[in-house]
């Protein structure tokens, strides 16, 4: 017991010599951050868990998309919440604040015209994003205390938001969603260097973390995500763009469970195409700005952008009911970089939700098999839910949308039938082959017959044809009877046969198609 009273002298002042470190308050990059500048554990600095937003004050942990609120934005505002850790043992004042700033989703944010409202949008139609023509890119909000906090203390601050009504970015039809930074600032803790790139800034300052993710939920109907890829310079610089899955995230990737299609704006079109159009994994659709991601790693190289320059990325995610697995939610990547460096610029991530639902097939009822100019319904079967019915040729070109497809066969065709669940963008896709039924002799008549022969026949999808006469039991009876492929029925003289059983073969091409037995009498 001496013994142990005798060593609480020294344990307090090693306490004591413990908390005369400086005061480290932080926000984490990532569940793996401890802290430590420069981060070096966390890949991509845009994913703070600690940084979210709920749509009311309801102390919620996940984060979700802000919403506008239609009927009294000032009234019903979103709540960002930052998580802040003292990471020292030192108690902080109370007196150190907080201030977040939001940006448009957006892959090249520079600081700090991005985040302080200096840049704009295109309204003004002049595309200049810094003459302030346009409504604002960015912003502040106001700055808030954090709370006294002990050694090791934690604690989480909430900043009320009224986000910017949707309807001042009419130029882009899909969800648009933000950015943000949240920086501590202290007297006791200051900020380190301030850079234009973000993620270096925030990579070697514990005092910031950076949120830049898209939730695509489709429980909400959402199955889309823009995102702006710009040039941040003064001058014209070339980046490309890189698409990839969570590195650790198991079962299957969102490209082998969903079909992800990307979609570029002029803008970002123009300035891929004065690259060369280079890309790897991405296949090409009909729509020359669409793409359809094919596996992992996509590279959209080459973007060479002119000063200042910013154009629209969409991403499209639509699950495929024959790959579903139980597996609800899945991570994207898209990630700018300077082509000629290789330098992280930014990135959006994507996180898709979707949960279980009853599944449903594609099913036009098989193949058919129709005359030549025959016309025929195809017929879609309901799935019993609200539903896009559309179907396409066999080069993919959108035909009909509905339910019952009308054809009429002059050549054979395939047709592709997509089915899409209104409510969550689920599809499945069947293909339909119309092709023509077996030319083939339908009847003779009269048969037996003395004088003539009616002989009615169908001919599909041939160039040539004949009949061929032939008698039977060593009979050298051989004649032949050319056809007219456009008509259905020819006459035969018979009159000069003798007797017996003759065969009546159809030949179309060259072939054999079908034969019959006429008997003279």
């Amino acid at each position: 017991m001496r013994n142990a009273i005798a060593t609480l002298p020294f344990l307090q002042q090693t306490l004591e010599s413990c908390c005369d470190e400086p005061l480290d308050l932080y926000i984490k990059d990532s569940p793996d951050d401890n802290g430590t500048e420069p981060n070096t554990v966390t890949q991509n600095m845009w994913t703070s868990q600690d940084i979210w937003v709920r749509n009311s004050e309801d102390g919620g942990l996940e984060h979700q998309n802000p919403e506008y609120t239609t009927s009294d934005p000032f009234s019903s505002p979103n709540y960002i919440y930052v998580r802040v850790i003292n990471n020292s043992c030192s108690t902080s004042s109370g007196n150190e604040t907080l201030t977040v700033n939001w940006a448009k989703a957006n892959t090249a944010l520079a600081w700090p015209q991005n985040w302080n409202g200096d840049l704009t949008d295109n309204d003004d139609n002049n595309f200049d994003p810094t003459d302030g023509g346009g409504d604002p890119l960015g912003g502040v909000l106001p700055i808030v205390t954090i709370p006294l906090l002990q050694g090791g203390e934690e604690t989480i601050v909430s900043i009320p938001w009224v986000v910017p009504n949707p309807n001042d970015y009419s130029d882009n039809d899909n969800p648009w969603h933000f950015c943000l930074i949240a920086r501590i600032d202290s007297t006791d803790d200051p900020m380190g260097t301030y850079t234009s790139n973000p993620n270096v800034m925030v990579r070697n300052n514990n005092n910031q973390a950076w949120k830049n993710i898209t939730v695509v939920d489709l429980v909400s109907d959402e199955r889309s995500g823009s995102v702006l890829v710009a040039n941040p310079s003064n001058t014209p610089r070339t980046f490309f763009l890189e698409l990839q899955k969570e590195t650790n995230e198991g079962g299957k990737p969102i490209f082998d469970e969903a079909e992800v299609t990307i979609k570029m704006d002029d803008v970002l079109f123009n300035a891929w195409e004065r690259g060369g159009k280079l890309a790897e994994e991405l296949d090409p659709t009909l729509e020359e700005k669409k793409k359809l991601v094919k596996g992992n790693n996509v590279i959209l190289d080459n973007i060479a952008f002119e000063a200042n320059e910013m154009g629209l990325l969409t991403l499209y995610f639509n699950f495929l009911t024959e790959e579903l697995t139980d597996k609800t939610e899945y991570t994207y990547h898209v990630i700018q970089k300077d082509a000629n460096t290789g330098e992280v610029i930014g990135g959006e991530t994507y996180v898709i939700k979707k949960e279980d639902r009853s599944t449903f097939i594609a099913d036009a009822g098989g193949d058919k098999e129709v005359d030549f100019n025959e016309t025929i319904i195809i017929s879609a079967e309901d799935i019993n839910e609200p539903a896009a019915y559309n179907w396409y040729d066999n080069d993919g070109n959108l035909v009909y949308q509905g339910k019952d497809l009308t054809v009429t066969a002059d050549v054979v065709k395939k047709y592709k039938l997509e089915v899409v669940a209104t409510t969550d963008g689920f599809k499945d896709y069947v293909d339909v082959e119309v092709k023509f039924k077996p030319s083939l002799i339908e009847s003779i008549s009269p048969n037996p017959t003395s004088d003539n022969a009616t002989i009615n026949y169908k001919i599909n999808d041939t160039n040539s044809a004949y009949l061929m006469v032939i008698g039977y039991y060593g009979s050298n009876t051989s004649n032949n009877y050319i056809l007219d492929t456009n008509t259905q029925q020819t006459q035969i003289d018979t009159s000069n046969y003798s007797l017996g059983y003759y065969t009546v073969a159809l030949v179309c091409d060259g072939e054999i198609v079908d034969a019959k037995t006429l008997i003279k009498q």
